[in-house]
């Protein structure tokens, strides 16, 4: 997730022309310029987060292959590489392609909508309604049958399906008759459970619906 700006430093990148003594200046500038991105009608900042890599470790972003500035845009905005034919940093989306949700917007928007689906042994069928994003976790663990993560505070979706197992068991009564003839009986008994977790999963697909990368932004009118 988040959009991310690798600085091209000498040293690092292959063919990088940035000087590390300069590292702190060019990333300064370059965080400069996104924050300045205003909507030409509000007047509202784009981005809802500009921050260095030293401070990405807050939103579980940390190690070498983070960039050196972490970008979000606002709903209703989509950075995308490319270049503008109009040399605007704006394309306004038209009504049918309406930004919804981006791969690279924080998860913490109410106004973001994902796909939720899950398939394999064990999961029943119907549709679930809404659910929240902190269920998919320990739904996945719940599939496994493993303990969800230590850090999960939602619960296992109602999604597994209710498993009949058949025992037969043999009932013998015995009765005397006239002393010397034995009748023996037997039934089967049925008896039906419900699993709490199924240590098969075919597949869990969490699809979230959305774009991509950096540069261009769109606007919806």
């Amino acid at each position: 997730g988040y959009n991310q700006v690798f600085i091209n430093l000498k040293g690092r990148e292959l063919g990088g022309i940035v000087d590390p003594p300069q590292y702190d200046s060019v990333v300064n500038q370059v965080m400069a310029v996104l924050s300045s991105v205003r909507d030409p009608d509000t007047g509202e900042p784009v981005f809802s987060v500009v921050m260095k890599k030293s401070e990405a470790a807050a939103f579980g972003l940390f190690g070498d292959r983070v960039g050196d500035i972490v970008i979000s845009a606002k709903p209703g905005y989509a950075p995308l590489g490319g270049f503008s034919p109009t040399g605007s940093p704006f394309v306004n989306a038209t009504p049918l392609k309406t930004i919804t949700a981006n791969h690279q917007d924080l998860p913490y928007y109410p106004e973001l909508w994902a796909v939720f689906g899950a398939v394999g042994a064990g999961v029943g069928h119907g549709v679930l309604g809404l659910i929240q994003s902190t269920s998919v976790a320990p739904t996945v663990t719940a599939l496994l049958g493993i303990d969800p993560p230590l850090n999960a505070t939602g619960n296992p979706l109602p999604i597994f399906k209710p498993v009949t197992v058949t025992e037969t068991t043999t009932q013998t009564s015995t009765t005397t008759l006239q002393a010397t003839t034995t009748l023996t009986t037997t039934q089967p008994v049925t008896i039906t459970v419900y699993e709490t977790t199924v240590l098969t999963i075919t597949s869990l697909i969490a699809l979230i619906l959305a774009t991509a990368t950096v540069v261009l932004i769109f606007r919806r009118k």
